[in-house]
Order: C-alpha cells, then sequence, then structure tokens
C-alpha cells in the first residue's frame, strides 16, 4: 500500500517545551495520577483519602473513619478522628494544610521519623482529589484548635480561600474532616461508585484490624 507522509503545519522548538500549573496538570491528564476512566478515577481519589487515615491507625491514631455520600448532590465526606493535619506556617511561608492538599509531593509521609510506613500515591493522592473538586473544605482539630479551609476550581486548579480559626469545645478531639464534590468538567455527570466504595473499605479493613469503618450513603448507614 502507498504511504502517504503528511506534512505537519506545526514548528517543534524550543518554545513547544510547556511548562504548566500542577493543578491544570492534573485536570487535563487525570489518567497520568489516578485513571483515564472516570469511574475508577472517583473511588481511587477517595481511597487516597480513606489511605490517609488507615495510615495514620497503622502509627497508632485514630480508630473510626466515616465515609459519608450524598447521592443527590454528589457529596462525599471522609472524616477521622487521628491527629489532624498540622496547621502552620511553613520556613517557605506557607501553610502546611495548604501545601497538603494542593502542592505536590508535599506530606508527612516523605518523612521516616513521621511515618514508618504508608501506602497511596505519597504527596499526591489528596492533591489530585482537591484540584478535582468542584469545591473542597477541610476541617481539622488539633491541638485545641479547629481550622477550617476552603478550595474552589478553576482551569489552573484549587483556590484557596481564607482560613478560618478557632477554639475547639473540647482539647482532646482530634481528626481531619474533608468534604468535597467531584467536579462535572473534569469526571462529567459520573457519580460515585457506592458498591465499589462499600468493596473498598472491605478490603481494608482485613489489613487493619480494630479500626472501625462506616459508610453511610443517603442517611442509612
Amino acid at each position: 500500500f502507498p504511504v502517504t507522509i503528511l506534512k505537519r503545519m506545526t514548528t517543534y522548538n524550543q518554545n513547544s517545551i510547556k511548562t504548566i500549573s500542577f493543578g491544570r496538570a492534573i485536570r487535563e491528564k487525570l489518567g497520568m495520577y489516578l485513571s483515564a476512566d472516570r469511574h475508577t478515577a472517583l473511588i481511587l481519589g477517595l481511597r487516597e483519602l480513606i489511605y490517609n487515615a488507615t495510615d495514620e491507625y497503622e502509627q497508632g491514631f485514630g480508630r473510626n473513619i466515616h465515609i459519608i455520600i450524598t447521592t443527590s448532590t454528589n457529596t462525599i465526606v471522609c472524616k477521622d478522628d487521628a491527629r489532624g493535619i498540622p496547621v502552620g506556617v511553613r520556613e517557605d511561608g506557607v501553610n502546611s494544610l495548604v501545601a497538603a492538599f494542593t502542592l505536590p509531593h508535599s506530606g508527612a509521609k516523605h518523612d521516616t521519623e513521621v511515618y514508618a510506613g504508608a501506602v497511596g500515591i505519597n504527596g499526591i493522592g489528596a492533591k489530585v482529589v482537591c484540584h478535582t473538586s468542584e469545591w473542597m473544605e477541610v476541617y481539622v482539630n488539633r491541638d485545641g484548635m479547629n481550622y477550617q479551609i476552603r478550595f474552589t476550581e478553576s482551569e489552573e486548579g484549587a483556590v484557596e480561600h481564607p482560613m478560618k480559626v478557632g477554639s475547639s469545645k473540647s482539647k482532646s478531639d482530634s481528626g481531619t474532616t474533608i468534604v468535597y464534590v467531584p467536579s462535572k468538567l473534569v469526571y462529567g455527570d459520573r457519580r460515585i461508585n457506592v458498591e465499589a466504595v462499600h468493596n473498598t473499605i472491605r478490603e481494608l479493613s482485613y489489613f487493619t484490624k480494630g479500626m472501625t469503618f462506616i459508610l453511610t450513603v443517603d442517611g442509612k448507614s
């Protein structure tokens, strides 16, 4: 068969090498981070958040994790009672809570003195969920204080809003709660597969003896 070589009209030079923001890269190339299949990506994203809680449990912190799904609004909640993500301005001037959800390869799991071991995509999982959410709210109880921060989506990824800080009612309370709605711009009208979530936490329960997983769907646990 004759072979036709098509002449490309574009020029390939130094200006062809582009640099885009981390958030935009995730939103445009989700398959590189979770899965090209949007149904699968939704489950893998939630699984990464659950892994963060089970990793804490393996270090001796927290015993319960609540996964709450509201199908009418496609809202997902992942709540644990572990130490709570540290909140404070780092040496580079960035708040550690913001870094944990927006900046690549940011997290305590890179430090073997904090985590002896961890599963999931270290330093990436929570960021992928945040940058591909229509909105996300993170609540942290730690050291007698509670913190709340909200992120909303843009083409470049998650945009942070001013953090709210207050005193906790009980100084013994600790943990992290993440509430989010997957972006329709990224996932389309795809909904979270409840059965897949149930199977995921059932499998995780085999490896986390003593930890309690509570799945609530539309008010039914």
